[in-house]
């Protein structure tokens, strides 16, 4: 039988690899259509909004990732087993969200010169980083299992995060999170 979800981004982590996990995680049979950045003129028309990634997902296409990964976890029960988990969930999407677009700032952003990339990556590293892994450690504290939400993968906290695996500086400051357990399912 014919997987039931098609997920199309680029053939890089970025912005799907959290949906990609979630998927694997909930061991979901799904098509992963990688485009290739020479393809994407092209392509673009056939996109939601004319952006990446989007889900082809009972004949309809949706794009945005935040919404496709919510979406999915509910789904597939992976955003909390009651009212209050999703609400602490849908908290700790919105700190990692913000991470990720202060990260995405300095890494992407070509309107910024060299030096103004530097600057918020120094801030990055030495604040929001810090600032960031400090509030879920809170979250942790208060919790008496070792997941930030229910006794199962924190997915949320994987959000965006899944992509700095092969950065040092990030990475070695959230591992003892456990977010990388996903990678090793597939």
């Amino acid at each position: 039988m014919a997987p039931k979800l098609t997920l199309v981004y680029f053939n890089i982590r970025g912005r799907a690899e959290c949906i990609r996990l979630l998927l694997h995680f909930a061991d979901v049979d799904f098509v992963d259509r990688r485009i290739d950045f020479s393809d994407w003129t092209q392509e673009r028309q056939y996109a939601p909004n004319h952006t990446l990634p989007y889900i082809e997902y009972q004949g309809k296409k949706f794009g945005e990732a935040l919404p496709i990964a919510r979406f999915l976890a509910r789904k597939y029960r992976l955003l909390g087993s009651d009212e209050v988990e999703q609400l602490e969930s849908e908290i700790i999407i919105n700190h990692v969200e913000a991470l990720r677009n202060a990260a995405f700032r300095f890494k992407s952003d070509s309107l910024l010169t060299p030096q103004q990339k530097k600057h918020l990556e120094k801030e990055f590293i030495e604040k929001k980083l810090p600032d960031f892994l400090q509030k879920m450690e809170e979250i942790l504290a208060s919790k008496t299992q070792q997941f930030l939400i229910g006794n199962s993968l924190p997915f949320l906290f994987q959000f965006g995060l899944g992509e700095y695996k092969d950065d040092p500086n990030i990475y070695t400051r959230i591992r003892k999170y456990n977010f990388e357990v996903a990678y090793d399912l597939w």
